[in-house]
């Protein structure tokens, strides 16, 4: 759980060194010896740091996608999903649940720390990007930080609804009870009743298999 947060911290760190060398220079490049070196061991420090995490995301246990360890009776499958506030991570602007009402939602309960969770994010980014217009949101929650998110966008984006809240438990239990780690993902119909839960991470295909019998229901439908 520290490496990846640690490369990630590392590659922030390069990128900010580079920056402040050539933020000074008419050109956005080193222009003595001495800014030279600085530029290109900030460079290594990027390129060390972004091996380093893929390494610990290769090396790292993910979870089989879709499994899901939990006694069926500790997810609430067909209720309505409690509304909840949390903030966004780029300009802090209070939003909660409900206020993506109507649509189809799947909520991902992520951290910057686990593994599996960086491997999914291209896939729901690509998954948002699709089918947003045709009323799917995607909703990205952490319970870390502000500006360690901010950080970490920074070489891993985001394109999501990129929330946070302040605490765990600020999420209503009904959603935290099933939670033994993550990422976990809910779906969420149009109605918003609770239609799936995923214990691990998922890809592309699968989480466009698990939301298509919804995105053609309407909010009339029963």
């Amino acid at each position: 759980m520290l490496i990846p947060a640690m490369a990630v911290f590392m590659m922030v760190t390069g990128i900010a060194f580079i920056y402040l060398i050539v933020r000074e220079n008419a050109r956005p490049l080193p222009s003595d010896g001495l800014q030279w070196a600085g530029t290109i061991l900030s460079g290594l420090l990027i390129v060390f740091s972004g091996l380093l995490l893929a390494l610990s995301m290769r090396d790292a246990p993910v979870a089989e996608v879709g499994v899901t360890a939990q006694p069926a009776s500790l997810v609430a499958m067909g209720e309505h999903a409690q509304d909840f506030s949390f903030k966004l991570v780029n300009d802090d602007t209070p939003q909660s649940l409900h206020d993506f009402a109507g649509d189809v939602i799947l909520l991902n309960i992520w951290g910057t720390w686990c593994p599996p969770c960086l491997g999914e994010i291209p896939e729901l980014n690509e998954l948002y990007a699709t089918y947003k217009d045709q009323g799917l949101t995607v909703i990205a929650i952490s319970d870390e930080p502000r500006d360690l998110l901010q950080e970490f966008q920074l070489n891993v984006p985001l394109q999501t609804v990129n929330g946070y809240i302040d605490r765990y438990e600020d999420l209503p239990e009904q959603l935290r009870r099933p939670i033994t780690g993550r990422p976990t993902t809910y779906i969420i119909d149009r109605r918003g009743h609770i239609r799936g839960y995923i214990e691990g991470a998922g890809d592309f295909a699968y989480f466009e298999q698990r939301i298509m019998p919804f995105m053609n229901e309407t909010v009339a439908q029963r």
